[in-house]
């Protein structure tokens, strides 16, 4: 019942667009992050999520890098592991993990500066084979601040996806 409801969102979405996309503009794009210590440090053992999203219209995609506390595992997503649609200030994203292949949905909404990075659930199991070999680290609900980027240019890879010249 639950992926039913997931796929008619996704179906939905992009005809929901009209005066929404317009408000949304380029909004979601750039790096967001938060930082995840172990409990009583924070000094250079702590994790975090980093996130990368580059908007076209209600288009998002992107990458992520994940850190669990006390550096333990890595996740680092391919430069198209992002993939999604905004609608205002609120967007659903798929996101599939770099060595755990699962998919999770995730409601991203933006709050002030902030974006508030609600993982769902997962949308897909992980896969089993030696290049998937461990968990997605993409966390739960947690508040992502706006980061400084290096560069603003698009990732190509990633908007030739969706038929979007850079």
């Amino acid at each position: 019942m639950v992926c039913w409801a997931i796929a008619i969102v996704l179906a939905v979405l992009p005809f929901a667009v009209s005066a929404a996309s317009a408000k949304a503009g380029g909004a979601f794009q750039g790096s967001w992050r938060v930082q995840w210590c172990p409990a009583g440090r924070s000094d250079g053992d702590c994790g975090g999520l980093s996130v990368v999203l580059f908007q076209s219209g209600d288009t998002l995609c992107g990458t992520y890098s994940g850190a669990s506390p006390g550096l333990d595992q890595v996740d680092d997503g391919e430069p198209d592991a992002i993939v999604g649609q905004a609608v205002g200030r609120v967007a659903v994203l798929a996101v599939r993990g770099g060595r755990s292949g699962e998919v999770r949905l995730v409601r991203a909404q933006l709050k002030g500066a902030k974006l508030h990075w609600r993982v769902l659930h997962s949308v897909s199991p992980p896969i089993d084979d030696a290049r998937h070999d461990d968990t997605i680290i993409i966390g739960s609900n947690d508040m992502l601040a706006k980061a400084p980027q290096k560069s603003e240019s698009p990732n190509a890879q990633c908007l030739r996806r969706f038929g979007i010249e850079d």
